[in-house]
């Protein structure tokens, strides 16, 4: 099965930036597998009266089936 990988190589800035900041997105959802929710089989409609099925959004990613990560980096003197 395939993976999706990201490498980040961290080289201190050369002038007076000391922070910064990488964003990495398009994670398939662990929680939804990508598909961005569940079906919520024999759910009742409570304006109808009848049975449906819906679908759930996931609560990990808001429904998208996608997640996105953002890394920052601090840096300062290292005293030993």
């Amino acid at each position: 099965m395939s993976k999706q990988q990201h490498i980040l190589q961290i080289e201190p800035p050369k002038y007076g930036r000391v922070t910064e900041e990488h964003e990495f997105y398009g994670f398939v959802c662990p929680v939804c597998n990508g598909e961005g929710g569940h079906i919520d089989y024999d759910h009742l409609d409570k304006e109808t009266g009848r049975i449906e099925n819906r679908k759930i959004p996931c609560n990990h990613c808001d429904g998208t089936g996608k997640l996105s990560v953002t890394i920052e980096s601090k840096w300062k003197p290292f005293y030993e």
